[in-house]
Order: structure tokens, then sequence, then C-alpha cells
């Protein structure tokens, strides 16, 4: 089961975000099993879970293939963790960050766990990644089946050949991972932003004070100067 954030919620989670600044481990951020979406409009009738999503030329959302593979979306999925962004009516959940099954194939060659995956010339089908490609993300298992198969993924959308086009990203997914890998179910959800949004008004309360404290002993060190200064 999905669940949707709402705007206060979103807020709290960018908020989280800016005040935490760790890297945490991506092996343990992809064992958690953890992923999220956005909710989109897929006009590629054909399109089914598992299969790598892009934007074509048109703006519009459809299977990617190796032609639209700058403009990569994420990998299509009914059973993302939480969908932060909602669309009324038509709108399919598409995994944006964290851990999902995606479909591959061999095209491009065996793949190994650990080997970035790309979008290959069959719509919506992942294969293993070449140099400077866009990639849809990291093979977590190998496959070498000579027709279409699945694998899990963690998805980080960046260039093959780039260290730090996904970082920002990647930090992104990991703090979400953070705070919503034990949010299975809307219930626990809820009771997660109860505990985010407490920390985040008692820190800010923390830090109010002793800004207000701070000036206040100025002032009276200042006031105390100039009464000194009128008794002599």
């Amino acid at each position: 089961m999905n669940y949707c954030l709402k705007s206060h919620q979103k807020i709290l989670l960018i908020t989280a975000f800016v005040l935490y600044s760790g890297f945490f481990s991506t092996v343990t951020y992809a064992q958690e099993e953890f992923s999220y979406a956005r909710g989109l409009v897929i006009s590629d009738t054909e399109a089914v879970n598992g299969n790598i999503i892009a934007m074509d030329a048109n703006g519009t959302y459809v299977r990617a293939t190796i032609s639209n593979s700058n403009h990569l979306i994420g990998v299509l999925s009914d059973s993302a963790t939480v969908l932060y962004e909602a669309v009324e009516g038509a709108g399919s959940p598409v995994v944006v960050g964290g851990t999902t099954i995606v479909t591959v194939s061999t095209t491009s060659g065996p793949i190994v766990a650990g080997d970035l995956i790309s979008a290959s010339p069959l719509p919506g089908i992942g294969q293993k990644a070449g140099a400077n490609e866009y990639i849809i993300g990291i093979a977590l298992a190998s496959y070498n089946g000579e027709s279409v198969g699945t694998i899990p993924l963690s998805v980080q959308i960046r260039t093959a050949g780039s260290t730090q086009a996904g970082a920002l990203t990647n930090l992104v997914d990991q703090i979400a991972n953070l705070f919503f890998q034990s949010a299975q179910t809307p219930q626990q959800a809820q009771v997660l932003f109860r505990y985010l949004a407490a920390a985040i008004v008692a820190a800010t309360s923390i830090a109010v004070s002793f800004r207000t404290f701070g000036r206040s002993v100025s002032n009276g060190i200042e006031a105390r100067g100039v009464l000194l200064a009128l008794l002599e």
C-alpha cells in the first residue's frame, strides 16, 4: 500500500533534509526495500509494472527507450511505499527513489549485481549500461536469461560516467529512507510524522531559547555598564 504525503508533510520532509546532512550506506538502504513514487499520467497504454518511464519530446510520459533516455523519470510500480505527489484520476505511481522491481534484458550482455542499468532499444526494458549513458539505477541482483526478466533495482537516475551528478538525488533518497523505512502503512506514516514534527518543534524551540537568552544577557551587561557610568 502506498501513502500520499500531504502538503505540510512534504514541508516536514524538506525541513528534515535541510537539518540532516549525513550520508548512509547504499547497501543498507537497498536492503530496506523502501521506495517512494510520484503519481503521473502515463500516456503509453502498453506500460506495465516494472517498465522504465521517460518523458518524450511532447512532454508526455511513456516507456523509456534509448532515444528518450536523457529524460528518465523512474520505474512504474503500484507497490511503492510512499506516494508523495498524487494525480487524481488516471495517475500511476512511478518510483523515483528507493528499491523497486525493474524489467530487464541481456541485449547488452549479462547483468551482474552492482551493474548500472540504462534504457534499452526495447520500450520500458532496462539493460546493462555502457559508458556515459543515462542510467535508471543500480542492479541489486544478477540476470542472465535469454528473454526479458525482472530484478530488484536501486533507483538512482544520473549518467553512468558521473560520480557527482546523482549525489544530491541519492542523498535525498537516503534521507527519505531514514525517515520512512518503517512507514509501511498510512497509520505508521502518520505516527512517524508526528514524531518528526515534535522533533523539529523541539529543536526550533531550543534554538530560539538560546538566542533569546543570549540577547537578554547581552542587554543586561549593557544596562549595567550604563548604570555604572551614571553613578560615576
